[in-house]
């Protein structure tokens, strides 16, 4: 069961990454549940990344010969009432406002190329050993400590649901406003697969997302267990009569293979989160700071942008597709930083609640496993890190409002006044 229910909860986010070519494994059956490398997944995986290199190295030629980026932002203006100043400063900012477009492009492309990389170096050959490890957790958590195994489908559910409620909300309305758009069918094409190249990145991140809470509620399933005897009198007047008589009953046993698989179990979760953060590193490095970018560019679009606009029919548009995007990224920066900051907060937990059912046990042969647990989990802590450069935290969140205000308060300096 424990088994079963972990890898089938893993399906939606497995076929999903497939899809995108992000996962070049597969699910086998027999003679149990396992991934496997295919060489069709890898075949995939490489034309897709051929296809998204091809689009990205396209981009600053097909911005400079359809000048889609300017389609809505050229205003209708009388050149023989316009001075020259006006028209030097229109055309300075029609090109920066290209080239910000140009980069704002191909920042998808190098989150979609590090996905793949990630999912060609990292998840191919450590994700398998990944899942078979954390189903051996599973097997002494269910029994002994009463976890949960449809924990595993809520988790898939929600995540499943998180994908589909982004993936429909920005594909329709940045399909409708492709098609509103005065561009031919090649424009059509590569702003379409745009979105092929942006959930990409996506399918990778919702992955790491998955093993994540994963992660995180088992070790919360650890850390209730350890909680019930520390703030119980069960722990230590169940040993007491240890001391004073040979007989050991039962439920005195299992108490003590309880600790034990919990040590055993902590362990192994602290192993599988480095792990996961070996695997997922680059992938949380591209995402959170390409996010980051997209926010700022976005923002600056929104605010400065506009000034060499003529109020046209098409600005509402404009303006709720500026919304939904950053809505968008905003969005996936939160929600992996939340995670993360939570699935290392629980892994650190445990040692405080291991130190406080230590001071409250008296029994010797309990108090030696404690020590040895609390040993363990004293010197750790854990903290998912984007390559060694910034770690994924609460405080990531406050530092980049505040970076980003200085930054954007740079890029308008660079927007020339207009009188």
């Amino acid at each position: 069961m424990p088994l079963n229910s972990l890898y089938n909860s893993f399906k939606p986010i497995f076929y999903i990454s497939v899809i995108f070519g992000t996962m070049p494994l597969r699910l086998i059956k027999k003679p149990y549940l396992h991934l496997k490398p295919t060489k069709y997944g890898i075949y995939y995986l490489l034309l897709c990344l051929t296809c998204v290199l091809i689009h990205g190295m396209a981009t600053p030629w097909f911005f400079v010969k359809t000048r889609s980026s300017t389609l809505l932002l050229e205003p209708d203006v009388d050149a023989t009432n316009t001075s020259t100043y006006v028209k030097f400063i229109r055309n300075q900012t029609s090109a920066q406002i290209l080239t910000m477009k140009v980069l704002n492009n191909l920042i998808n492309t190098f989150m979609s190329v590090g996905s793949y990389t990630v999912s060609l170096f990292f998840v191919l050959n450590k994700l398998p050993m990944f899942q078979s490890y954390l189903a051996d957790v599973d097997r002494g958590l269910v029994p002994f400590m009463k976890f949960n195994p449809r924990i595993n489908y809520y988790i898939a559910l929600l995540l499943t649901g998180y994908f589909i409620i982004m993936f429909a909300t920005i594909c329709s309305f940045y399909i409708f406003v492709v098609i509103s758009q005065k561009g031919g069918f090649t424009f059509q094409l590569w702003s379409t697969f745009l979105l092929f190249v942006v959930f990409s990145s996506f399918s990778s991140e919702c992955q790491f997302l998955d093993l994540a809470l994963c992660l995180l509620y088992r070790f919360r399933a650890i850390n209730d267990f350890l909680k019930i005897y520390s703030t119980q009198r069960e722990m230590f007047n169940a040993f007491i009569p240890l001391s004073y008589s040979k007989k050991v009953t039962v439920k005195q046993r299992l108490t003590v293979r309880r600790v034990e698989l919990a040590h055993q179990c902590n362990n192994k979760l602290c192993d599988l989160i480095e792990d996961l953060n070996c695997i997922y590193k680059l992938q949380l490095l591209l995402t959170v700071s390409g996010c980051f970018i997209k926010i700022l560019f976005n923002i600056y679009f929104a605010l400065f942008a506009s000034f060499i606009n003529d109020k046209k029919r098409n600005d509402d548009i404009q303006t709720v597709n500026t919304i939904l995007w950053t809505t968008f990224y905003c969005t996936r920066f939160l929600v992996i930083s939340i995670v993360a900051c939570n699935t290392s907060g629980e892994a650190n937990k445990t040692k405080s609640i291991v130190s406080s059912v230590n001071r409250r046990s008296f029994d010797s042969e309990m108090k030696e496993e404690l020590n040895i647990f609390l040993q363990n989990t004293s010197n750790q802590n854990f903290k998912f890190n984007a390559c060694g450069l910034f770690t994924l935290s609460t405080q990531l969140i406050t530092s980049a409002v505040a970076s980003g205000t200085t930054y954007l308060v740079i890029l308008i300096q660079f927007r020339p006044p207009v009188s």
